[in-house]
């Protein structure tokens, strides 16, 4: 526990900062109850404390031998700030204006989100995206996501049991149903977690501190459209590995999104570098340079399937995250490079997002359609 003298100074600040908000009498309270773990065990004596824009700092008490306080009287809109082990100042791990019991990690239950986002400005939209990776810091149950679309997303793996590509398409709106088409070599099939839709897993061992380039090409036939990935190496040939299809019309792209997920929650460090991202124009040969690289952070405190809370675990994320990630362009200004995992919650004097302007051609270095 926290000694009170050491938070003095930081609590001082806040209290400043939320005097004078008063609570209107015809607002309705509410309690909430939160548990703090940290793995799989309780952590008790651990001070809680509220603000709000209805509600005065305050103290809430403390954690009991089962990690949990029950906080009535609440008003609108609160931060829970609770004051951690090893911290200078309570850390913010909760903002909610609901009832309920919420379960929240005091440790980083995984490495926060890190999503690098391009944006398209042809209206016609796109039928080819194309990127080069390079992992830098490889770690177990990590997917780099490097296309991220309205429907679909693919990119590299590592897993347990090996490396591999992935490329995954969900249900459109009307219900209709993704078929695999092709599958160079790898386990394919149906997902219904996370919505509903196909995937494939293509076995490649890919190799750490390498160049890769990867390319997914939409296009329709007979009725059809087809979403096709593709993969090389650095100075080698490009190797088809699947190929999606809807019956009917699928969205073309429009934008890209990449994110470096630690889907165990292991909160270990992992890096990767980022260059070269274009997109073909929609029914031309032109291809745009994609060269603005957004750089957005995320970090969701709650531990899933515990607790009782309205709404997705995604309504209760902090966005524009410093703690726990890292990014930078690289020295020749040609790639960015996006860390995330291994850290605590001590926030870094960071902005987020970002925008960093990467120097890259105009057009990829292999423009034509691939068959």
């Amino acid at each position: 526990m926290r000694v009170r003298a050491l938070l003095a100074a930081a609590l001082l600040s806040i209290v400043v900062m939320t005097i004078g908000c008063v609570s209107p009498g015809n607002v309705p309270e509410y309690a909430l109850t939160v548990v703090l773990m940290e793995k799989e065990r309780p952590v008790s004596g651990v001070e809680v404390f509220y603000r709000g824009d209805l509600m005065k700092f305050n103290t809430a008490g403390y954690t009991d031998q089962e990690g949990r306080l029950t906080i009535p009287g609440l008003k609108g809109k609160v931060d829970l700030l609770f004051a951690l082990e090893g911290y200078d100042a309570p850390v913010l791990l909760l903002t909610t204006s609901n009832s309920g019991e919420y379960w929240i990690s005091a440790v980083p239950r995984g490495a926060p989100g890190i999503y690098v986002d391009w944006y398209g400005t042809a209206e016609e939209g796109y039928d080819a995206m194309q990127v080069d990776w390079y992992c830098e810091d490889p770690e177990y149950n990590t997917y780099w996501a490097v296309f991220n679309w309205d429907r679909g997303y693919a990119g590299y793996q590592q897993r347990h049991d090996g490396r591999k590509l992935l490329m995954s398409l969900w249900n459109l709106d009307d219900g209709t149903r993704p078929r695999v088409e092709y599958v160079l070599d790898g386990e394919n099939g149906d997902f219904d977690h996370e919505g509903s839709g196909a995937f494939v897993f293509t076995e490649y061992p890919w190799k750490e501190k390498t160049w890769y380039t990867m390319r997914v090409q939409r296009w329709v036939e007979e009725g059809k459209t087809y979403y096709a990935q593709w993969v090389r190496e650095e100075g080698g040939e490009w190797l088809k590995c699947a190929v999606i299809s809807y019956d009917g019309i699928g969205p073309r792209f429009r934008s890209n999104g990449m994110f470096q997920e630690d889907w165990e929650g292991n909160n270990l460090w992992r890096s990767c570098r980022l260059r070269n991202m274009y997109a073909r124009i929609h029914g031309t040969e032109k291809w745009e340079s994609w060269n603005k690289y957004q750089v957005n952070t995320a970090y969701i405190p709650l531990i899933l399937d515990h607790g009782r809370y309205p709404g997705s675990e995604w309504d209760y994320a902090f966005w524009n995250i410093t703690f726990g990630v890292d990014w930078a362009l690289g020295p020749q200004e040609d790639y960015v490079w996006v860390r995330n995992g291994g850290e605590g919650f001590t926030p870094k004097n960071r902005q987020v997002p970002q925008v960093l302007n990467v120097k890259q051609p105009n057009q990829p270095d292999d423009p034509r359609w691939l068959e």
